[in-house]
């Protein structure tokens, strides 16, 4: 009878969560007023009733859709290695792959919803979540930009910095691979993504180099 409890809280867990990656999934693709629960049901493979069965409402489903979105842009493993003893610049590339190269599988629609919901007007349910629950680890990706540059990680220094480098690439998540494909053929393929690290690293070294001479010669004498 325990084995047959501890299966159906198992398969019940699994069905939640089902539930919720495709409920994230759609959200991100046509945002989350155009989803019907039906939808969401049809692409998770349960029964219609499953939403209101497992969350009571649509509305509520959404809210735990929301809850997701910063562990599963940082999770638990990034963030203990973003707090590590890791080369800093190291860090700052696991940054920029997290951006740039993230997957549009199942599971990984975090970002994608994230860029939708900053670019499109965030929904209530998702200001009540970052009021409430802050933004802590998505914002470990600032500290760590700002830990190699050598910066304050508050003000908005850093801030124009972090939004510089990482608004095109969470349009581009954003976006529907057809309009990417057309607009950016060349960051479509796993190869072209990579290129692209590579070369938003070679600026952050670059911008290194330049704040620090700057910072050197504002603290010269005058004669």
């Amino acid at each position: 009878m325990r084995k047959e409890t501890a299966k159906a809280r198992i398969d019940g867990q699994a069905t939640r969560q089902a539930l919720i990656d495709a409920a994230g999934i759609l959200a991100a693709r046509y945002g989350w007023a155009s989803v019907h629960a039906k939808d969401v049901c049809e692409l998770a493979g349960v029964s219609a009733a499953s939403v209101n069965y497992w969350f009571g409402s649509r509305d509520e489903l959404y809210r735990e859709v929301v809850r997701q979105i910063p562990d599963g842009i940082v999770d638990s493993k990034l963030e203990a290695y973003f707090r590590s003893d890791a080369d800093p610049l190291d860090k700052v590339r696991k940054v920029l792959e997290t951006v740039v190269m993230a997957p549009r599988g199942r599971s990984q629609w975090h970002l994608a919803l994230w860029a939708r919901e900053v670019f499109t007007g965030p929904s209530e349910e998702f200001i009540s979540v970052v009021r409430s629950r802050g933004t802590r680890r998505v914002m470990s990706i600032r500290q760590v930009i700002a830990s190699y540059l050598g910066i304050p990680e508050e003000g908005s220094r850093i801030e124009i910095i972090v939004m510089a480098l990482t608004s095109p690439c969470l349009l581009m998540t954003a976006s529907s691979p057809d309009v990417v494909r057309e607009i950016y053929p060349s960051l479509i393929s796993t190869k072209g993504k990579q290129n692209a690290v590579d070369q938003l690293l070679q600026m952050i070294v670059a911008l290194k180099k330049q704040m620090s001479e700057q910072d050197q010669t504002e603290e010269k004498p005058q004669v």
